[in-house]
């Protein structure tokens, strides 16, 4: 096999990785509230979507048990979640704690979702075409295995990284 087919067989190969990475992406779940910056006091909850019993002004001092102290802390817990799962919450408003369960919802919508995959097919059609027509250029071949990394960045981050057989564990925030 040539060079250039070698090459193309690594991108098929490639394109396999981020489609599955843009399946972790859709997947990804996320809370059916907002926060305040830096704080975790609900700013806005999206109850006429979802059935919440949550409040804006409660803060959220555990999840599952495991209490949290930043936003970071609970995106690191939801990450090995999947959508349609549901947490445990303890909330406080007033010096009163009460304990609610949440259903978890998509992270990402449409309006990210359809704009990755069209950046990150652009970037890959492009390495290929650039390859394909100038496979025998250094520079040619320089751009498209630079083009082949940012097509994997697009596809592979910012995604639910859990399978199913630990999509119930939770992790232990330190």
């Amino acid at each position: 096999m040539s060079k250039k087919g070698v090459t193309f067989l690594a991108d098929a190969l490639i394109l396999v990785i981020c489609l599955v990475g843009f399946y972790h992406v859709w997947q990804k779940a996320g809370r059916p509230m907002v926060f305040y910056p830096n704080s975790l006091i609900i700013e806005k909850v999206y109850s006429a979507r979802f059935d919440v019993d949550v409040f804006n002004g409660e803060k959220v001092l555990s999840v599952n048990e495991y209490k949290i102290d930043t936003q970071e802390d609970l995106e690191f817990i939801l990450d090995g979640l999947n959508i349609g799962d549901k947490v445990d919450l303890e909330i406080v408003k007033n010096g009163d704690i009460r304990f609610t369960e949440l259903t978890l919802i998509p992270f990402y919508n449409l309006r990210y979702l359809i704009p990755q995959i069209l950046l990150g097919l652009f970037f890959f059609v492009i390495a290929d075409f650039v390859f394909a027509k100038r496979s025998f250029q250094i520079e040619a071949i320089v751009f498209h295995w630079i083009m082949m990394s940012c097509t994997v960045m697009i596809f592979t981050t910012w995604g639910n990284y859990s399978s199913e057989s630990n999509a119930k564990r939770v992790h232990k925030v330190i």
